[in-house]
């Protein structure tokens, strides 16, 4: 309850102490609930149609990652409020994942316009364009110079050197 149109999207997180579900759908809205308190509603965010969420961080440096049309947008989970990030992109943005690269925080995207890495701590700017087609599903795997990136979509499942300027491996 509290969507007014299809959930496309959900993850969750532990808060240490309760379990916080997260929902993001057509209707426009990122929403927080209290896994634990029968889901309570905790936070809502305006966030445009979303497809897509991802969680990161620890404690009071929570956020959430939500991908929808034309846009990503961070979201400090714990404070609430405004986008503390936002980044529009060509076309819709089906998935959204992150990775740690040193002491920096990247996010991918994954839509109609292929891949895309972004720099979380430095305003979004852009790092890395891969030209996988249409992109449905993302994931990350590896650490260091063995860090991949995979995409799922039109052009069937790709493995990519997020290193070494995202060479399709």
């Amino acid at each position: 309850e509290g969507h007014t149109n299809h959930v496309n999207a959900v993850a969750c997180y532990d808060a240490g102490d309760r379990l916080c579900v997260v929902s993001g759908g057509y209707d426009g809205t990122v929403r927080v609930w209290d896994g634990d308190a029968g889901g309570a509603p905790l936070t809502t965010f305006d966030a445009g149609n979303v497809k897509s969420l991802a969680i990161y961080g620890e404690g009071d440096a929570r956020r959430i990652v939500s991908g929808g049309k034309g846009v990503v947008q961070v979201w400090d989970a714990v404070a609430g409020g405004k986008p503390l990030l936002k980044v529009k992109t060509a076309g819709g943005v089906f998935a959204v994942t992150w990775y740690d690269e040193g002491d920096a925080r990247r996010i991918v995207s994954g839509g109609q316009a292929g891949v895309s890495v972004f720099d979380a701590d430095a305003g979004g700017a852009p790092l890395l364009k891969l030209d996988a087609g249409e992109v449905r599903a993302l994931t990350i795997y590896g650490e260091g110079d063995a860090r991949r990136i995979v995409s799922g979509g039109k052009q069937g499942v790709q493995v990519w050197d997020a290193v070494a300027g995202g060479k399709p491996l």
